[in-house]
């Protein structure tokens, strides 16, 4: 592996890490990956493993095999090539900017139908630590060289689910509210929640101008995690209990479901209060204390000047 120095390649080689899990675009993705014009490059397949298992595979099959090839591309089973120059055009972006360690790229999101990060480059010299978080399993690796996110041209490379199925609909959602809460987390890590709470909204905004069920389904599941009736065990290891929880959506009437969504999602504007309400009041609040007291801490480390710091007056 050479470093971004001494870079004088005419044709990266490129090794793709594939994770599917059942995913309705399972063959559209593959399909479209086969199609690719880019010359130098090879694949691998994850399948069937939780979400954290598969990137703790991900990232030991890239660090094993760093030898042999350039850049790493991560693709999800969901997400289709839109074209088959992406790829080429990924890895020439890459040899304009050699000195970049790790590019994301903007990808269009069906579920929102919006743009959002999600299509990960690695130079090969990438390096990842272990994988402890089973909900933010992106985890960025040490890299030798900056970070670029990309939200033009070349991107978006990829459609992210371009055609999902009902279940895959509910399953996203509830995974988006597992990032919301994080139930892991002692304290929430507000910024991240945020984040995927601005997803969820998007969602409830495209239902509203597409009307198609599966977005309702998506925001059904995301109400489950917040009306604390399906759980991250239930997700991560019980899809027994998530599938058996579908099945009841499934088989409301679409404008039944829709009536029995929660409130957060039936009005184009925010609820005052949603956000909190659906973390729980006593969690965001204890979050937000936590926040103020690290706040404080830091200011109160030796070697600060308490005279220094900004005035409320």
């Amino acid at each position: 592996m050479n470093d971004a120095a001494s870079y004088e390649i005419k044709s990266p080689r490129v090794l793709i890490g594939v994770l599917e899990n059942a995913e309705n675009e399972r063959d559209q993705c593959l399909r479209a990956l086969h199609q690719q014009s880019h010359e130098h490059w090879d694949y691998f397949l994850l399948s069937g493993l939780s979400n954290q298992e598969a990137h703790r595979a991900l990232y030991r099959s890239f660090m094993g095999r760093r030898d042999e090839f350039d850049l790493f591309l991560k693709l999800d089973g969901d997400m289709v090539f839109r074209r088959n120059s992406a790829l080429s055009e990924a890895a020439h972006y890459w040899m304009r900017h050699p000195h970049l360690g790790h590019v994301i790229f903007a990808l269009h999101d069906w579920f929102t139908d919006s743009l959002i990060e999600g299509q990960h480059l690695f130079r090969a010299d990438a390096t990842w630590p272990a994988l402890s978080d089973p909900r933010f399993v992106d985890i960025f690796p040490h890299v030798n060289g900056p970070r670029a996110k990309l939200w033009d041209a070349p991107a978006p490379l990829v459609t992210h689910s371009p055609d999902p199925s009902f279940y895959q609909a509910y399953r996203f959602g509830v995974h988006r509210a597992l990032k919301v809460v994080q139930p892991e987390r002692r304290h929430v890590d507000l910024g991240k929640s945020r984040s995927q709470w601005a997803i969820l909204h998007r969602c409830k905004d495209h239902l509203h101008r597409a009307r198609d069920p599966r977005l309702a389904l998506v925001l059904a599941g995301a109400d489950d995690v917040f009306a604390r009736r399906v759980g991250g065990s239930d997700y991560d290891y019980g899809e027994v209990a998530l599938h058996d929880r579908y099945r009841e959506l499934k088989a409301m009437p679409e404008d039944a479901l829709e009536k029995q969504l929660s409130t957060r999602w039936r009005s184009s504007h925010i609820p005052r209060g949603a956000f909190a309400s659906s973390l729980g009041v006593n969690r965001y609040v204890r979050t937000r204390l936590h926040r103020v007291g690290e706040k404080i801490a830091r200011k109160l480390r030796p070697g600060n000047d308490p005279s220094t710091f900004p005035s409320r007056h």
